[in-house]
């Protein structure tokens, strides 16, 4: 089933099939096996670098470097991880934890050759300085020539909020709108089900980013205990992984070791365009 649910300049831009994302997951519950697998499924996902240590990613982006994937880059550890980013030429990646743009963000985003930087915001409070430009002061404390700023290209090329607010989803998108910047406006947290992506894109979502949902499949960094509790929650529970647990119960998907990451991601993805065309 052709999806084209989002933006069609994300999928461009990504060289994703769907406007869909999988986001990090700190300490490589966002895996190399997990990355790899979406990657040969024309999909996207960003390795948790978060807690690991630099030999660690380094052995990362040395297995992915043939194929399409992304990377984490939290705040807290920026400064170990830019440069090797540069050098391994990432193209993606996941920002978390940031207030405002640092310089080691801004020379990420900058520095020569085409990079999207998606960033998680808890909330449109934080997001506004990403929808803009960076100053040419801002650019020249990050070793970066000024050409960029005034009329040049928001810091973020994309950013999601998290944690499963809606309305937060339509603040963002409003602000947007009004600054009339060209940044992506996304949405993850609390998406277990086709219905919930659907919402997202109803809302104004230009894509989506799936999260706690992959960490029970066989591709994600967990022990298989985890999995096996991760798989036995509840709706009640109120996770994404129980809301997903509810929705395929009955089904091929109940036992985690058939969720691999694509297939997710085709579940959620196809269901929702299904929702949206009204033949469900």
């Amino acid at each position: 089933m052709t999806v084209t649910l989002g933006s069609a300049a994300f999928r461009a831009d990504y060289g994703v099939k769907y406007a869909y994302l999988a986001g990090a997951l700190p300490s490589a519950v966002t895996s190399v096996d997990l990355c790899l697998r979406l990657g040969k499924a024309g999909l996207l996902g960003f390795y948790g670098a978060e807690h690991m240590p630099l030999g660690a990613v380094d052995a990362a982006l040395d297995e992915l470097r043939d194929t399409p994937f992304g990377m984490e880059l939290p705040a807290a550890h920026e400064d170990d991880l830019v440069d090797r980013y540069l050098a391994a030429g990432v193209r993606y990646v996941d920002a978390t934890g940031y207030s405002e743009p640092t310089p080691a963000l801004l020379r990420y985003r900058f520095a020569a050759g085409p990079r999207q930087l998606l960033l998680n915001v808890a909330s449109p409070a934080a997001a506004e300085a990403f929808l803009r430009p960076p100053s040419g002061a801002a650019l020249r404390a990050a070793g970066l020539a000024p050409e960029a700023s005034d009329a040049g290209p928001p810091v973020a090329t994309d950013i999601a909020v998290l944690g499963g607010n809606v309305a937060h989803l339509l603040a963002l998108v409003r602000m947007r709108d009004r600054l009339g910047s060209p940044t992506r406006i996304g949405y993850g947290g609390g998406l277990g089900t086709p219905e919930g992506v659907a919402a997202a894109f109803v809302l104004g979502a230009d894509f989506v980013v799936a999260g706690s949902v992959n960490h029970p499949t066989p591709e994600a960094g967990a022990t298989d205990e985890v999995r096996d509790a991760l798989a036995a929650l509840d709706v009640s529970s109120g996770s994404p992984v129980g809301a997903f647990n509810h929705d395929v119960r009955g089904t091929h998907l109940a036992d985690w070791r058939n969720r691999h990451v694509d297939v997710i991601a085709d579940h959620l993805m196809a269901g929702a365009a299904r929702i949206l065309s009204g033949s469900r």
